[in-house]
């Protein structure tokens, strides 16, 4: 219980420890989230606008008939992964059972709110960077 506690800490302190600009965050989540839906038909024509105005909760938009994905700023490291993602599913075509085409799962990568939990792939690659990071600095 300890260890997940100090990993939640960790990844949660990630941004402000080892702050990264959009940009750069697209750079590192990109592969982890594109691994998740191989066979995409965007997968390498995605256009990302970042730092997106979108509607009030929501921190993410794909525009269907494109492969335009748009994310809101201000997100953190996982947070980031997870909804770019979800994003990439939508891009995928995925086809869910709810209006919106999203998961009834709640733990679901592809539910329509905020997840239950984690995502795992998010979840290693934060921390990946972290350690990246932690050791990068200590030298």
């Amino acid at each position: 219980m300890r260890a997940v506690l100090l990993i939640l800490l960790v990844l949660g302190a990630s941004t402000r420890a080892y702050g990264m600009t959009d940009e750069q965050k697209l750079t590192w989540y990109l592969p982890t989230a594109e691994a998740q839906w191989p066979g995409s038909p965007c997968n390498g024509q995605e256009q990302f606008v970042l730092e997106a105005q979108l509607p009030e909760g929501k921190d993410g938009w794909f525009a269907y008939g494109t492969c335009d994905v748009y994310l809101a700023p201000g997100m953190s490291d996982n947070q980031f992964c997870i909804i770019l993602t979800h994003e990439l599913g939508h891009a995928s075509g995925y086809i869910g059972d709810t209006p919106g085409d999203h998961s009834s799962d709640l733990n679901s990568i592809m539910y329509g709110g905020r997840l239950r939990g984690d995502y795992a792939p998010c979840v290693r690659r934060t921390w990946q960077r972290v350690k990246h990071m932690h050791f990068r600095s200590a030298r």
